[in-house]
């Protein structure tokens, strides 16, 4: 939904796509690492309990820290009653989001991870 994250995550899907066929032989060249990067030691699903109409609170970026606590989305019904909010399980870090509107009982609505040392 968000046009600038849906561009970072294009950009690094062919960079990564780039470099396995380098390692491959397909193309010349070594692969090229991240010049930045981390390590992300646990992460976590939220998932939805109910079907319904999601609708994000706010556009997270990818690599934002986010406060235990805070409400990442809500699931409404057909008649935009919310029946369900999600929640940010810890400080952490958003990894991924979902990009379609609507969600099924047990469906990925976000992903997030601990955050590394230098973002607590």
């Amino acid at each position: 939904r968000d046009p600038e994250t849906l561009d970072q995550v294009v950009d690094l899907v062919v960079k990564g796509t780039q470099n396995v066929m380098r390692w491959a032989g397909m193309l010349e060249g070594s692969p090229q690492y991240p010049e930045n990067w981390r390590r992300i030691p646990e992460y976590t699903m939220v998932r939805a309990k109910n079907g319904g109409i999601l609708k994000y609170k706010r556009q997270y970026g990818l690599n934002e820290f986010v406060k235990k606590g805070t409400i990442l989305a809500t699931i409404e019904n057909l008649l935009g009653e919310e029946i369900e909010s999600l929640e940010m399980p810890y400080d952490g870090i958003i990894l991924g989001q979902a990009m379609t509107i609507t969600r099924r009982p047990g469906e990925i609505v976000a992903l997030v991870g601990y955050p590394p040392e230098e973002m607590k």
